[in-house]
């Protein structure tokens, strides 16, 4: 069994910490300059973070952390960046509950988002309360406040936003006809190709918002029987990588689902262990197109692409701006863009970007779209869970579809912190697909 000597006694000025009780045998030295630890410039890996501690004063303090890594000869720098990451996630996850900062309280804006992306579907009280993760009695406080002002209003048992652009009138027959029912524009082309387009509410866990965004899917392609590629286009969260620019994708870029090794990975459920009641893994669902025509227009796009993604962008905030100004539709201060990392008690952890320098502005990633099992299957982004449309395209024998979603957060897509930046995100998502649509080759 291996040992650790140490050889001086611990009275040395040359020991900060040394460990007991499970960590017995660890001891940790002062950081002395003279030994020549080279810091950053000597380090193969590095990371840094910023923590608020609570001080015997009770008063919050900030401090900046920095851990230096170096790799064994024989150890490839991709692999020590990934060991790396993952030490550094079980570090944060064992951080203690007075580390980070307080995430914000729930205000009547939040209430009202929610519903604007349930739209145009409805959504019970208890719904909200349980998304915000609130109380009944404070949600309804916020919806009478909104009714007030004619923003939302019952229908049944439930709140919906009211359409107060007239989107589409007919909204309300609509639904009225058929909860899963929902409006689409067509005839509209891009390039050489004709769109349909509609808007999907955004996904929940409950089994009523599942089924009725695959309902919405299989009827849309039900009525459009000549559909070619479908584009599942919104915004959604990266999953940070702390060490590796090059897998790290920041506040405004897009990720197109591709094979890598799955377009669209989704957990149903977790597995257990019967005798010890562990959970052992997760029990998923893999999708991929059987047409790959839109993950090689981006993969072979280069310089071009980002170059017509850019324009696209830029025409779509112009237009967007004029006709709903109400909403900042241009990219937000770097400033906002933080990577926290979330720790206990709803705490985060603030650490900098692995390629806080970039050049060149947001970028195009390729990568699998779809959490803790995000190691597990190399997910690149995440979103609300699109399981059901997704198996609703491939039902319908659609061969090209992806998955497009701009970066607003570093969580999932809809985040509080992330609003900032989905008005944006969205936008850069949209740029992309028309101008992947562009590429498409033209129909037989």
């Amino acid at each position: 069994m291996p040992s650790i000597i140490f050889e001086e006694t611990a009275k040395s000025d040359k020991v900060l910490l040394i460990g007991g009780g499970q960590h017995a045998g660890l001891i940790v030295n002062r950081f002395d300059e003279k030994i020549g630890y080279g810091g950053e410039s000597n380090a193969d890996v590095s990371l840094s973070f910023s923590v608020h501690l609570t001080d015997k004063e009770q008063k919050q303090v900030q401090e900046k952390r920095s851990l230096y890594f170096k790799l064994r000869k024989n150890v490839d720098l991709d692999v020590g960046r990934s060991v790396v990451h993952k030490f550094f996630r079980n570090l944060l996850s064992n951080l203690p509950a007075d580390s980070g900062s307080e995430l914000e309280e729930v205000t009547i804006g939040h209430v009202q988002e929610i519903l604007e992306h349930a739209y145009p579907n409805g959504l019970p009280t208890s719904t909200i309360s349980e998304c915000l993760r609130c109380s009944n009695e404070e949600t309804l406080e916020f919806l009478e406040e909104l009714k007030t002002n004619g923003i939302v209003r019952m229908v049944g048992d439930e709140w919906i936003r009211v359409d107060t652009k007239k989107v589409d009138e007919s909204i309300e027959a609509h639904r009225n006809a058929n909860a899963a029912s929902a409006a689409s524009t067509s005839g509209q082309g891009i390039g050489s190709h004709r769109v349909v387009a509609t808007k999907l509410a955004l996904i929940g866990d409950s089994r009523e918002a599942i089924t009725s965004a695959g309902s919405i899917t299989t009827r849309l392609l039900g009525n459009f029987q000549n559909i070619e590629h479908v584009f599942i286009v919104g915004v959604g969260g990266a999953v940070p990588h702390f060490t590796d620019a090059s897998l790290h994708a920041r506040l405004g870029d897009v990720i197109v689902s591709a094979s890598r090794p799955h377009q669209y990975v989704y957990a149903h459920d977790l597995l257990f262990d019967r005798i010890t009641e562990q959970i052992t893994g997760f029990a998923i669902r893999n999708w991929d197109s059987e047409d790959k025509t839109i993950e090689r227009i981006v993969e072979t796009g280069g310089q071009e692409l980002v170059d017509s993604w850019n324009s696209a962008t830029e025409e779509a905030i112009r237009l967007l701006t004029s006709s709903a100004g109400d909403v900042e539709w241009k990219a937000p201060p770097e400033s906002t863009d933080v990577l926290a990392m979330a720790v206990s008690k709803g705490n985060v952890v603030v650490m900098p970007h692995p390629n806080e320098n970039r050049q060149g502005g947001a970028e195009i990633h390729l990568g699998t779209i779809r959490e803790s099992f995000a190691e597990s299957f190399g997910i690149r982004c995440m979103d609300a869970g699109f399981d059901s449309v997704v198996g609703a395209v491939v039902g319908s024998c659609v061969r090209s579809w992806a998955l497009i979603r701009g970066i607003s957060d570093y969580h999932y897509g809809q985040s509080r912190a992330g609003k900032i930046w989905q008005a944006h995100a969205a936008a850069r998502a949209a740029g992309m697909v028309r101008c992947i649509i562009e590429k498409l080759p033209k129909s037989a």
